[in-house]
């Protein structure tokens, strides 16, 4: 093989990024408006479920990662786990919109939790060895930059098609109807993106360190820990803003449900066309000091939350945002694959899957914090679901774009700061 050559050309992984997209960021998206606000399930009961789900992800995506590290296959170890993951990823997707009428309480409790588990466990799966992929593909920083800028502008492809389009989809075909067609056309990306998969060769060390030997290593790495907590928290921002935006939608800026995805077309709209724009800020800048430049950014596009109003100046703030949002999803996997650079330096052994599962620990913790939070606003505000709003929506919507998301982002810009980098291999 060429070493000058990527064995996966990059539009391939980026279409692959694109049909990974599309049922994440609809699940991401309305998967809880659609439980508490339209089936009425308590926003508690959500909750619940979400952590008893998260908490099995802690086991499973290390674990993942550790497996597929480990796996001897003529086309790559990623290649088998991807080869059945990702049509079951897509079909699990189905289930969850296509509640059984009469479900309520504790029985809709237990059917969303299974399918959700389900879901999220085929979701840990599929992402862990697609992300893997990333460092042993593209092994410099400028041609990592690029590739992800095209990635992500693939993954803000889907962002933007999803969260605009489903609130025109469902309100015309149902959420059932919306999620065969999302389903549809992720199983068309996915599958263009799997056959033109090509691993670079791989040669196994003589020998595994143990599970538990393997997980306490990597996290011995100050900069991996670092790294770790920046990513929980840059998630958590990330992941409010997503739940968010329908409630915020609906309360505050009491737009119509088809005119949801407005807000969201306006956001990622700008993400999508500014992707490519980071590889040159970071050629300048370089991936640590962009990345904290877009978490900057971040918190103060979000700071007017507290006092918009209205449509057009949610549309206003969009640009800032929408930007904000590209650099922080381009850069990270830079900056992580630096990290993981050092360790194979340091150690002889890539552990792309290792890391990356250890990593999504973190991402699902975060999860944990957006679902307090969005539990929080029963006890703060009164809200309960749609059909026991509180007294105050509008607070507690506003609360839960505006404040959590911006203390997190800070922190996570602070933490970046001590990240150390090395140098990567070059083409």
């Amino acid at each position: 093989m060429n070493p000058s050559k990527p064995a996966t050309i990059p539009w391939a992984y980026a279409l692959g990024e694109l049909g990974l997209a599309l049922p994440t960021h609809v699940v991401g998206s309305f998967l809880i408006f659609f439980y508490t606000d339209q089936v009425g399930l308590a926003a508690a009961w959500v909750a619940l479920a979400r952590s008893i789900n998260a908490v099995w992800d802690t086991i499973n995506d290390p674990l993942f990662g550790y497996l597929s590290d480990r796996t001897r296959h003529s086309r790559g170890r990623r290649w088998p786990w991807l080869r059945f993951g990702l049509p079951l990823y897509v079909l699990s997707s189905l289930p969850l919109w296509w509640v059984p009428q009469g479900l309520e309480g504790f029985g809709l409790f237990i059917y969303f939790l299974v399918f959700l588990f389900l879901f999220e466990a085929l979701a840990s799966l599929v992402y862990l060895n697609f992300n893997a992929l990333f460092p042993a593909l593209y092994t410099n920083e400028d041609s990592r930059v690029r590739v992800n800028a095209l990635r992500r502008a693939a993954g803000l492809l889907g962002l933007l098609a999803a969260t605009s389009l489903s609130p025109l989809l469902y309100t015309h075909l149902g959420f059932g109807g919306m999620s065969l067609i999302w389903a549809g056309l992720a199983g068309l990306c996915l599958g263009g993106f799997f056959t033109h998969l090509r691993e670079p060769g791989w040669t196994p060390p003589p020998a595994y360190a143990g599970f538990w030997l393997n997980l306490r290593d990597t996290l011995k790495n100050p900069d991996f820990r670092l790294m770790l907590l920046a990513v929980a928290l840059t998630q958590t921002a990330l992941g409010l803003l997503m739940l968010g935006f329908p409630f915020f939608a609906r309360y505050v800026l009491e737009l119509p449900g088809a005119q949801i995805g407005m807000v969201y077309g306006g956001i990622f709209g700008v993400a999508l066309g500014s992707a490519l724009a980071w590889p040159v800020i970071t050629h300048k800048l370089g991936a640590k000091r962009g990345w904290q430049m877009a978490m900057g950014l971040f918190v103060l596009a979000l700071l007017p939350l507290w006092q918009v109003g209205s449509l057009d100046w949610m549309l206003v703030l969009a640009v800032p945002l929408g930007f904000a949002v590209s650099g922080v999803v381009v850069l990270q996997d830079v900056v992580l694959a630096q990290v993981i650079d050092r360790d194979a330096t340091r150690t002889g052994l890539r552990r792309e899957g290792a890391f990356y599962g250890t990593a999504a620990v973190l991402v699902r913790f975060s999860g944990v914090m957006q679902n307090l939070t969005f539990a929080s606003l029963t006890p703060l505000f009164g809200y309960v679901s749609g059909t026991q709003p509180g007294p105050e929506p509008e607070a507690a919507f506003r609360f839960l774009m505006a404040g959590p998301p911006v203390l997190a982002m800070l922190l996570s810009t602070l933490v970046v700061h001590f990240i150390r980098f090395g140098p990567t291999e070059s083409q």
